[in-house]
Formats: structure tokens, C-alpha cells, sequence
């Protein structure tokens, strides 16, 4: 196990690994992440060479580990960007969802003072909840689905489906208690 600084010592020596990676992903200087990346690719080089249990001592051995270091920082970069790009499909998602089904609710209720209050508190309730959780909101009360609707289309199990609900009950609970 290699001490903080003599792993750094080594990154900067060899950080060209990172750079390789990041553009084997297509990501450029330009690109507004860059720097996020960089730095996530760096903490991923560091982990991996505190983890690696050879000797670096001959030139070979240190091609082998920056050919390793290269292919996990890569694959590692790749999911955390996936995993970003899903988050962000899903916040846009839910925010459309939200919208439409605020806009359902107030249509089918529009007649009635009550109508405001109710669109006021989704409001209020969709400002303190995740992504997830206001696309459910949206297919319950908005599209009417079922929990067992709302799985099949989020591809979740109707279990979660149920505890995102529960989870969605206490922030209101916790917002009522508030006013």
C-alpha cells in the first residue's frame, strides 16, 4: 500500500493516462464537464495505484499498471458519465411529467377554489421532492396509473413503486406540518 503523496508523486508522472482516457470518451477541453471529469479521473487513477499490489519499480511493471489504471479509469469516467446522463434524462422527464400532470389536475378541477390550493401544494410538494419521486407523483395523480402501471412503465417493482410513494406521504406530512 502506497502512501498519499508518493501516489500523487506517480499520477503527475503519468496523468497522460487520464487525458487518454477522457479523450477515448470523446471529451474535449471545450466540453463544460471537463474539468469534473478530469478531476474524477484523477481520484479513480489515485485509487486504483493504492490498491495495486506489484512492485513499480522497472518500466514494464509501470506500463502493465498505467494499461490497467488506464482501462479501469476509462470504464469508470464511462459510468459515471452514464449514470449522469440518465439523471439528467430523468429530471427533464419528471419535470414534463410534473408539468402535465399539475396541468391535468387544474383542468379537471378548475372550476372550484380548491383547484388552486391543490396546485399549490404539488407545487410546494414537488419542490422538495427527487426526480424519481415526482415522476411517480406525475403517473399516479396526473396519468392515473396504478403502482403496478407505474412499475411496468419505470421498470421498477411494484414494491419501490409503493415506498417511493410512502417516501412522498412523509415530505407531505412534513410540509403540512410546517404550515
Amino acid at each position: 500500500m502506497a502512501t498519499d503523496q508518493a501516489a500523487f508523486a506517480f499520477y503527475l508522472q503519468h496523468q497522460r493516462v487520464v487525458y487518454y482516457a477522457l479523450s477515448r470518451l470523446g471529451v474535449r477541453p471545450q466540453t463544460p464537464d471537463y474539468q469534473d471529469l478530469r478531476q474524477e479521473g484523477m481520484l479513480l487513477y489515485l485509487a486504483y495505484y493504492q490498491q495495486y499490489e506489484e512492485p513499480l519499480n522497472q518500466p514494464a511493471a509501470v506500463q502493465k499498471f498505467n494499461r490497467l489504471a488506464g482501462k479501469m479509469v476509462y470504464l469508470g469516467l464511462l459510468q459515471h458519465r452514464l449514470k449522469w446522463q440518465r439523471r439528467q434524462a430523468l429530471e427533464q422527464t419528471a419535470g414534463e411529467q410534473w408539468h402535465q400532470a399539475a396541468a391535468m389536475t387544474g383542468a379537471r378541477q378548475a372550476s372550484s377554489m380548491s383547484s388552486v390550493l391543490v396546485a399549490e401544494a404539488l407545487t410546494a410538494l414537488a419542490a422538495r421532492l427527487t426526480p424519481g419521486e415526482r415522476t411517480i407523483l406525475a403517473l399516479r395523480y396526473g396519468e392515473q396509473l396504478s403502482n403496478r402501471e407505474i412499475a411496468l412503465h419505470l421498470n421498477l417493482s411494484p414494491q419501490r413503486v409503493n415506498a417511493v410513494r410512502r417516501q412522498i406521504a412523509v415530505k407531505y406530512l412534513t410540509w403540512q406540518a410546517e404550515q
